[in-house]
C-alpha cells in the first residue's frame, strides 16, 4: 500500500512539473511569479529523486527571485532546500 501511495504521489508530481514547465515555456506566468513556479518545479524534482534537475531549478528560482515583490524568502528557501532539504518547514516572522 505504501508503494502505491508513493507511485501516485510521484505521478502527480510529474503532472505538476509538466504543467508548470509548459506554462513557463509559453510565458503564461507573470514575471513576478516565475521564481515561485521555479521553486515548485525544483521541489517536485527533489521529491521524486532527481537532484540534478532540482538543483538546476533551485538556481533558476534564486535567479528569478529579483522579480518577486518579496524576494528574500524565495532565495532563503531555495538555498536551504538545495543545500539542506527539509520536508517540513515553518516560515519565521
Amino acid at each position: 500500500m505504501m508503494m502505491l501511495k508513493k507511485e501516485q504521489e510521484n505521478h502527480y508530481r510529474w503532472k505538476a512539473i509538466e504543467a508548470f514547465e509548459k506554462s513557463l515555456r509559453k510565458n503564461e506566468i507573470a514575471k513576478y511569479e516565475v521564481g515561485r513556479y521555479s521553486y515548485l518545479i525544483d521541489e517536485n524534482y527533489r521529491r521524486i529523486g532527481d537532484r540534478e534537475k532540482a538543483a538546476l531549478w533551485y538556481d533558476r528560482a534564486i535567479e528569478a527571485a529579483g522579480q518577486d515583490p518579496d524576494p528574500e524568502w524565495l532565495v532563503v528557501l531555495s538555498t536551504q532546500q538545495k543545500t539542506d532539504p527539509q520536508e517540513f518547514m515553518t516560515r519565521s516572522k
